[in-house]
C-alpha cells in the first residue's frame, strides 16, 4: 500500500536502501513498510542508525539499529496495540499523534535491548 507515503518519505526509503544494502539489513529494508523515523545512537562506543518503519498491513511498527562499522542490525517490533500500550503512564505521549515523541522515547531506551541480544 503505497496511499499517503510522501515523495520525500521514499527517497529516504531508497537511502535507507542503498545505506543497509552492504549489510545483512539490505534484504529486510525491502519488506514494504514505510520509513516514518531515522536517528543516529551512540552507543558503548558504537554509532546506530535506528531507522523505524510502520508496515500498516500487519498493524505494527519495527524498530532496527544498524551498526556502521560492522553491520550488524537488531530489529524490535511492536504491534500498534503494544506500541500504544508503552505510553499509558506519559500524559505528554499518550496522545497517539506525538509519533516522533514515541519514536524518540524507545530509541532512548534502547540500549537495554540490544545488549541483551547482542550477548547471545
Amino acid at each position: 500500500g503505497m496511499r499517503g507515503i510522501s515523495r520525500r518519505a521514499l527517497a529516504r526509503a531508497d537511502e535507507q536502501r542503498v545505506m543497509a544494502s552492504n549489510g545483512v539489513a539490505g534484504e529486510e529494508a525491502d519488506e514494504g513498510g514505510a520509513l516514518v523515523f531515522q536517528r543516529g545512537k551512540r552507543l558503548n562506543d558504537e554509532y546506530y542508525i535506528v531507522s523505524v518503519r510502520d508496515f500498516a498491513e500487519a498493524a505494527s511498527v519495527k524498530f532496527t539499529a544498524y551498526e556502521l562499522e560492522s553491520s550488524e542490525s537488531y530489529d524490535l517490533s511492536y504491534s500498534y496495540a503494544e506500541f500504544d500500550a508503552l505510553f499509558k503512564a506519559d500524559p505528554e505521549l499518550v496522545n497517539p499523534a506525538k509519533k516522533e515523541g514515541r519514536y524518540d522515547w524507545v530509541v532512548d531506551r534502547l540500549d537495554f535491548v540490544l545488549e541483551g541480544s547482542a550477548g547471545m
